[in-house]
């Protein structure tokens, strides 16, 4: 499905009607001719000052009541390539002073991709390189009950990629009923302003999208790559 543009509004997906209605994504069969509607969230955070990475545990309030599942969406310039920089999310009233605090993370690694955090290692659903001074808008949709996320990343080339599928909250973190903070920062020993953070909205989100993996058994034969 295409995804379409408006100026200080954020796109949160092609509906049934203009108002409520039902999501159709990717997955859904239409049997019919039908007008889909694209509906919209307003960018409050389009005041949202820029937030440079830093070299603490500094962070910015996001505000309480974010519980349930929440979807935020943000974009993210890194101005070095192949650098350590992550990204945290928490609780609003969770100690942020350590790597192993934050359950949601997400990261430039050195060798040029982004990675997330899945239970006791960073990983990546897909490969996604990024380059430096290219913008990426990030959607990280959270499922607070099940301590589940998914990470998509979307670049200049509009193209949204699966980074993270289904990701458990960090092992050994500490445990939050909702999202309430972002910090930015480098790695240990990581100068501050390597990467800046725009435009950070946080909303109510829907279901946890499930992905499922197919592996092909030849048996006995051979199964081309493609």
């Amino acid at each position: 499905l295409p995804t379409p543009t408006r100026a200080d509004y954020r796109f949160t997906g092609w509906y049934t009607e203009a108002i409520g209605g039902t999501p159709v994504t990717n997955q859904t069969i239409i049997q019919e001719d039908m007008t889909l509607y694209a509906q919209w969230t307003e960018i409050a955070g389009s005041v949202w000052e820029p937030y440079p990475s830093t070299a603490n545990w500094n962070s910015v309030d996001l505000g309480s009541g974010h519980t349930g599942n929440q979807t935020i969406e943000f974009v993210v310039t890194p101005l070095e390539a192949k650098q350590d920089g992550s990204i945290f999310f928490t609780g609003q009233n969770t100690l942020l002073s350590d790597w192993g605090h934050a359950p949601i993370a997400i990261r430039f690694f050195t060798n040029g991709y982004f990675e997330a955090r899945n239970g006791g290692s960073y990983m990546a659903t897909n490969q996604i390189a990024y380059e430096a001074n290219e913008s990426y808008t990030v959607t990280v949709d959270i499922d607070l009950e099940n301590k589940k996320y998914n990470v998509y990343v979307t670049g200049s080339d509009g193209e949204k990629q699966l980074l993270a599928a289904g990701f458990d909250f960090r092992t050994g973190a500490q445990q939050i009923t909702d999202i309430g903070k972002v910090c930015a920062r480098g790695g240990a020993g990581v100068a501050e302003g390597k990467f800046v953070i725009e435009d950070l909205t946080i909303q109510a989100g829907s279901e946890l999208e499930v992905f499922h993996t197919v592996t092909f058994n030849a048996n006995g034969g051979s199964v081309s790559p493609d």
